[in-house]
């Protein structure tokens, strides 16, 4: 049996407390308020990423077998005065480089390192977190925690800590980033840059950029401790570009896991920023009402975020927030429709070996036949509620909490070819390019931004082209008017916001689909 406050109602203090946000959360020797990234200006949901800054690794810090031997340890002493406890040890750093036509740079980020306890005592969950590793202000940090537990009351249920498992995994690369002189990086950059500029005398501004962000992770539990790191790289372009006093603002990118052999701009994306460049040039504004689209599949990826995503987080169902709590095991699509959240997709950028609560990554199925079937879950998420444990307890840094988060959110594909999905189409449009979108849980609305979106008549593009488009609805009405999902299947990468902040790379995409929305 679950805990029988399952059932209780949830104020917003009393679910953040109960998780350990509040009352049973501190920050102990030593700040960690600049390990936390800049949100201003960010929409939930947003693709707009974000670099992590903060200090550097202290003197004296543990590393390897040392620090796992006393976070193990502590984890014990933890655990003989309440029901479950767990260590989070996180360190990551990169390299950013840019250029333009005014300004080269080349940013190393510094290493910023910490360790996050986590207890429950049948009460809340509490936490404490601290960016000093050494032996004696690990210990202190645990030793506050350990204070603030509670005798537990009779009949409390200890959260499910995982078989046991020792495991330590890495992104299969094979050029490591962090051994590319940093001159490298800035030719590339500079090399993209000025084929960007070549490709069109419209293009009066540009910037290119690399990336490569590494994240190295360890939880260690009652008998499990498992290592990951995590390398994503990155390389795109910005184009500003006029004509006639018209304006067009294009961006192309790629973003994954991955080493160095996948840091390229090639010339299929030279003439893929041109012909986005191209078509706003020529963009005009659309006439609002209800069309029936195809999307492509990156605004097919944000669908499944805005709608099967951030809606069935299932924290937002404790907190009685989720309209979409009262659609689990109802139909919410025809029944060729399907919807994953999977973190085991190879090179994508909500890849993942093992959750930062430490449970082992595997595909979910949210939308089965067409049926709403599993909500995405954390560990606090699961033990107070009734849905299964999922791989989704993600954390922004060591000093974030964790919360019910997507990893790579898809559509599945389905059986009709892409060709027959235009062929068959009479009038509407083609959707392309996501700008950004967000999602209301509590009602279920959704709406997003699309950079394009081209006139359809009779199967073939008439030459019209609007931009922006905005795409507004019911998720159910959306989901239960798509007609036809294509055979093909592609992810792109993005930057997710819960509540406009906590902020963590995911994936989305699918295939084509074709459905009825209000554009506008």
């Amino acid at each position: 049996m679950k805990n029988s406050s399952t059932k209780q109602e949830w104020s917003r203090r009393a679910f953040l407390q109960k998780s350990g946000q509040l009352a049973g959360a501190l920050c102990l020797c030593g700040s960690s308020l600049g390990l936390i990234p800049e949100t201003a200006g960010a929409t939930s949901g947003s693709s707009a990423s974000r670099a992590m800054t903060g200090v550097t690794t202290h003197p004296g810090s543990l590393r390897g077998d040392e620090l796992t031997g006393l976070l193990s340890e502590l984890v014990s002493d933890l655990e003989s005065k309440g029901l479950y406890a767990s260590a989070f040890h996180e360190r990551r750093g990169g390299l950013n480089a840019g250029a333009s036509r005014g300004e080269k740079a080349i940013n190393r980020d510094s290493e910023t390192a910490g360790v996050c306890f986590t207890a429950y005592d049948g009460h809340r969950f509490r936490e404490v977190t601290t960016d000093q590793i050494d032996a004696d202000s690990l210990r202190r940090a645990a030793g506050s925690l350990k204070n603030e537990l509670q005798r537990p009351p009779r009949g409390a249920i200890a959260p499910d800590p995982g078989p046991r498992l020792r495991r330590s995994v890495e992104t299969p690369i094979q050029r490591d980033p962090s051994m590319i002189e940093p001159a490298e990086w800035g030719r590339r950059a500079e090399d993209t840059l000025e084929r960007v500029h070549a490709s069109d005398p419209r293009i009066v501004s540009a910037r290119a950029f690399l990336s490569h962000n590494w994240r190295e992770t360890e939880f260690v539990g009652r008998d499990r401790v498992v290592r990951q790191k995590i390398h994503r790289v990155g390389s795109g372009a910005f184009a500003f570009a006029m004509e006639k006093g018209k304006t067009a603002r294009a961006f192309v990118r790629n973003l994954g896991a991955g080493g160095f052999e996948n840091v390229r701009f090639d010339d299929t994306k030279i003439e893929e920023l041109g012909r986005v460049v191209e078509d706003l040039l020529a963009a005009e504004r659309i006439t609002p009402g209800q069309y029936e689209v195809i999307s492509h599949p990156a605004v097919t990826g944000l669908l499944a975020h805005e709608s099967f995503g951030h809606g069935v987080e299932y924290d937002q169902f404790i907190k009685g927030r989720a309209k979409a709590a009262h659609f689990l095991n109802k139909p919410v699509a025809p029944e060729f429709v399907s919807i994953w959240d999977d973190p085991t997709q190879p090179s994508a950028n909500g890849t993942y070996y093992y959750d930062d609560e430490g449970w082992e990554a595997t595909p979910t199925q949210i939308v089965e036949g067409g049926i709403f079937r599993r909500p995405l879950t954390d560990l606090f998420s699961s033990h107070e509620g009734t849905a299964q444990r999922t791989a989704n307890g993600r954390r922004q840094s060591f000093s974030n909490k964790a919360y019910a988060r997507m990893s790579n959110t898809y559509f599945g594909s389905g059986e009709t070819p892409v060709e027959e999905i235009f062929a068959t189409l009479e009038d509407g449009v083609y959707l392309e390019g996501f700008q950004s979108g967000i999602e209301d849980p509590h009602g279920w609305g959704i709406q997003f931004t699309c950079n394009r979106g081209y006139e359809i008549k009779n199967g073939r593009r008439t030459g019209r082209i609007f931009s922006p488009v905005g795409v507004t609805g019911y998720v159910p009405d959306i989901l239960g008017s798509i007609t036809h999902v294509g055979n093909d299947f592609e992810l792109v990468p993005g930057t997710c916001g819960k509540g406009h902040k906590e902020y963590v790379p995911v994936g989305t995409g699918g295939p084509h689909l074709r459905f009825t929305a209000n554009l506008g």
